[in-house]
């Protein structure tokens, strides 16, 4: 009998699981997708001298693999890896005559799906075989991630494959535009978690961002908009820009050449303001809006005219010949109805159609656009709003009203790609300290979420699972101003996405992910991806030390700081002498008693002594004394809903950079027990740049009329009505400008109480005023 050289090692990471066929053969905890099946064998394979990397001859996407793999390796471990051709590839095989060599090999795999592959290391070489090319390059990826601190790599055979075939992050250069090499980041961060669909929104009211050779005016003026506070200074210069068909084509292939299909997103028949900017007759009022510089869900519409529908089919033309992808996304979402209701010319096309209403009038527009695409061999996806005038035979559906759309779609027979808005939506902040992150939405979504949610549950009925084709995470730009902000809030959360689409459910577990998402964070850190530390980042929080115990050893006041984050995971360590933590300095078990004056500074380090995220600091006193936007709450009754720039295009990886977390429908921030004993107050204040809602969404703020010329801010106690504490009065402020501090006096209380903080002015269309910082103190 044959001993095999491997062994089966079950973990139970889940009772319901523990030796299954798909239990874990062994811990991987740096492999991020974990991989379907893996058995850990005997010894290691020392990446040590030279290592061949063999690829059979003549075959492009096998050496593109190896030329990766051959840097990745060299980036992680600072040794040389030759790639190239073998003249004997037989003989280059674990254990052969050339065994110091890692080969790539294209070969059936009985059982094996597509984009699957076999991964083999024993101590005399490494194997890589898969049956098509996306397989082989995934093979190597998972390489990449093994090795040691040592040099080594592990013994194991891994047996891989994915689980949904459309494994997506969406992209809105519409909005903000990125640079070609933001992408290309984004793009590489995408291949090494096994992604392979990038969903290109390219086109919106903010901006058109695709050229298109026959309608020359589309990026001329629609790719541009322009305001009093436009441009990354607020100085009101042109912002914009576009992406010509020749970086088109270059960010495709490249795309491609890391097997990833770019899906572009040409909006219609909403979200359409920017095309008519450039065409007024495209639109349902015939009137040029401009390019839009606020966000929200705006009013223009294309017309349903025969010119207009030549339109749509002259653009798809040219997306067709600019991008190979079997699906073309046609939007469909958020068409407000109100022009098409008031235009005679629309509502006689919709009558002699025999449509029932502008809802199957949406429907009938994007099968249009449908129908077009397959006459072409091409196929239509939308949002699920398409489902509510009925759904076009040709389409498949995007899901973002949860995932009630995709079901629907799927029970009917239509592919459907599951997209939650309020779960894997990345334009929601991440969490973690204040600060951390740039512009965004509320409530934070956390990776914790992500990496929780099944997005085929098993619970499905067969021939409505078989319609659930993908997953996808969208990242909505307009509050993430570049590429960089764009970046940071990808990730890791769509680290969390890739193992939902990858993994096979009854393999993914809380604990084990957390595990091996620290270590993939650290290499997206060295491979210079700006990702975020929000799951791991320190949180410190100081409140007074109780009267009773005491001041410090000084005999100066004291503080207690608590320190916590997201995740739970990894050690904290911590100094009180202004020092960086390092993986030798105090271990945090309990809150730190510590002076008013004293910095603390806290980071969270991995067993292995690595530290995990930046480190942070505060003083205690200022932690106590003072809180920004972001560490302020909205007002009873009030909800926070953006974290945004002082003016909407402004650069978020400059040093000047700051947001402010607001309520749109109210300018009022409150502090929870504030400390007791101040009888002053500083408050900073920033007039913003209306972007946030739309102009006639003004009327809904609610307006605090006074009779102060400048304004004023308006200090109440707890519940924000009166009797008013302080009135502190402002100057003249204009949109987007600098920032002013107003001053004043409280009167002085026992005890903690709750503040809240109103800016108010005497007319309604003042600028809003959001609130910066506040500094209470006892002098």
């Amino acid at each position: 009998m044959l001993r095999s050289p491997f062994r089966t090692l079950c973990v139970a990471l889940l009772a319901a699981t523990a030796c299954s066929p798909l239990a874990p053969a062994v811990a991987a905890p740096s492999l991020l997708p974990r991989p379907a099946a893996m058995e850990a064998g005997q010894g290691a394979f020392a990446l040590t001298g030279t290592v061949a990397i063999v690829a059979p001859a003549g075959d492009a996407a096998a050496h593109f693999a190896a030329d990766w793999l051959s840097r990745a390796l060299h980036d992680a471990t600072g040794g040389r890896f030759a790639a190239g051709a073998a003249g004997a590839a037989n003989a280059a095989g674990t254990g052969g005559a050339a065994g110091r060599a890692i080969v790539l090999e294209r070969a059936a795999v009985p059982g094996l799906p597509a984009e699957g592959y076999v991964l083999t290391v024993t101590p005399a070489g490494i194997r890589i075989t898969a049956p098509d090319e996306a397989g082989l390059f995934y093979g190597a990826v998972t390489l990449a991630q093994m090795p040691g601190a040592d040099g080594t790599i592990a013994a194991a055979r891994i047996r891989d494959w994915p689980r949904l075939a459309w494994r997506g992050a969406m992209l809105d250069s519409a909005r903000h535009f990125q640079t070609p090499d933001a992408i290309r980041t984004l793009l590489d961060a995408m291949a090494a978690l096994k992604l392979n669909t990038l969903h290109w929104h390219l086109t919106d009211d903010q901006g058109w961002r695709l050229e298109i050779r026959r309608y020359p005016k589309l990026t001329s003026v629609g790719a541009w908009r322009r305001s009093p506070v436009s441009g990354t200074r607020g100085d009101g210069a042109p912002y914009g820009g576009f992406y010509s068909q020749a970086e088109v084509r270059a960010i495709v292939a490249y795309a491609a050449a890391r097997h990833i299909t770019i899906v572009p997103e040409i909006e219609m028949p909403g979200h359409a303001r920017a095309a008519i900017a450039a065409y007024p007759e495209l639109g349902a009022t015939g009137r040029n809006p401009g390019v839009a510089t606020d966000y929200g869900v705006l009013p223009w519409l294309y017309n349903v005219d025969d010119h207009t529908m030549q339109f749509v089919r002259d653009v798809l033309d040219e997306v067709m010949e600019l991008f190979p992808s079997t699906f073309i996304h046609l939007g469909g979402d958020e068409a407000i109805k109100d022009q098409w209701r008031a235009s005679p010319a629309v509502q006689a096309r919709l009558h002699a159609l025999g449509l029932r209403d502008e809802e199957q009038l949406e429907s009938w527009f994007v099968e249009q656009g449908g129908r077009y695409l397959a006459a072409h061999g091409r196929r239509m996806i939308g949002w699920d709003e398409i489902l509510r005038g009925g759904l076009p035979p040709s389409a498949s559906v995007m899901s973002w009203h949860g995932v009630d759309g995709a079901l629907a779609a799927a029970r009917a027979g239509h592919d459907a790609v599951v997209a939650p808005e309020h779960l894997v939506y990345l334009d929601f902040l991440q969490g973690g300290p204040a600060n951390r992150d740039s512009g965004g939405r509320y409530q934070p979504e956390t990776i914790a979420g992500i990496a929780g949610f099944d997005p085929a549950p098993a619970s499905l009925a067969p021939d409505v699972a078989r319609h659930i084709i993908g997953v996808e995470a969208p990242t909505w730009t307009e509050y993430l101003t570049d590429g960089h902000a764009m970046q940071h809030a990808a990730f890791p959360r769509l680290d969390a996405l890739a193992e939902a689409g990858w993994t096979p459910q009854a393999l993914r577990a809380p604990a084990d992910f957390t595990a091996r998402l620290a270590v993939e964070v650290l290499r997206q850190k060295a491979a210079g991806l700006p990702v975020s530390d929000a799951p791991f980042a320190v949180a410190l929080a100081a409140s007074p030390a109780p009267a009773a115990s005491g001041g410090t050893a000084s005999g100066g006041a004291a503080a207690t700081v608590t320190m916590s984050t997201q995740s739970g995971y990894g050690t904290i360590r911590y100094t009180t002498d202004g020092s960086v933590p390092t993986a030798s300095s105090a271990l945090y078990t309990r809150p730190v008693r510590v002076g008013l004056e004293t910095p603390v500074t806290a980071a969270t380090f991995l067993p292995d002594r690595r530290m995990l995220a930046a480190p942070t600091t505060i003083r205690a006193g200022d932690a106590i004394w003072t809180r920004q936007s972001d560490t302020l709450t909205a007002c009873p009754g009030g909800a926070y809903s953006v974290r945004i720039p002082r003016t909407p295009d402004a650069a978020s990886d400059t040093a000047s950079s700051r947001f402010f977390s607001i309520d749109p429908n109210t300018a009022c921030w409150a502090w929870t027990g504030a400390p007791a004993g101040a009888t002053q107050v500083a408050v900073t204040v920033v007039p913003m740049a209306w972007s946030f809602m739309q102009p006639d969404e003004k009327a809904a703020i609610t307006h605090y009329a006074v009779p102060e010329p400048d304004g004023v801010v308006i200090v109440r106690g707890a519940g924000c009505i009166g009797p008013d504490l302080a009135r502190l009065p402002l100057p003249s402020m204009t949109e987007g400008g600098p920032a002013v501090t107003a001053r004043g006096s409280l009167p002085a209380a026992a005890t903690p109480r709750d503040l809240c903080f109103i800016t108010a002015s005497r007319h309604p269309d003042a600028p809003y005023a959001a609130i910066a910082d506040v500094a209470l103190s006892g002098r």
